[in-house]
């Protein structure tokens, strides 16, 4: 979820509407489900596939605004659903604020990823 990849890195440089709409269709149609998650103007999205949560921001989205819109869409996906988040150990500043709000906890380490260690975290399920 901060694992944060900004939107507009993905994107190459010149592409018209039709090209666009192909490859973000490509790119999104492995995911089950997307938001949309906005402030004073669209800060990023937030999909999921299977138990996996991932965001996507746009360059824009300040570390505040990523933070403030991660817990506002984790307080109501939190009601109905369950997830977990998996992470680069070097972003665990950004999913230890969240854990600290009750909306995550911690539950182990991939020491041995292919990727390099990671951190996961669970959605703290809450029935409201």
């Amino acid at each position: 979820m901060g694992g944060t990849t900004p939107i507009l890195d993905l994107l190459p440089d010149r592409m018209n509407p039709t090209e666009f709409e192909t490859m973000m269709t490509d790119h999104l149609s492995i995911f089950d489900k997307i938001w949309a998650v906005n402030g004073e103007r669209p800060l990023g999205i937030i999909v999921t596939r299977g138990a996996e949560i991932h965001a996507l921001w746009y360059g824009w989205a300040t570390p505040r605004q990523r933070l403030e819109g991660s817990a506002r869409w984790l307080d109501e996906y939190r009601k109905k659903n369950w997830g977990i988040v998996v992470i680069p150990s070097e972003q665990m500043d950004f999913f230890n604020r969240l854990k600290d709000y009750g909306l995550l906890v911690r539950v182990g380490t991939f020491a041995h990823h292919p990727e390099g260690r990671k951190a996961v975290y669970e959605v703290n399920h809450v029935n409201r």
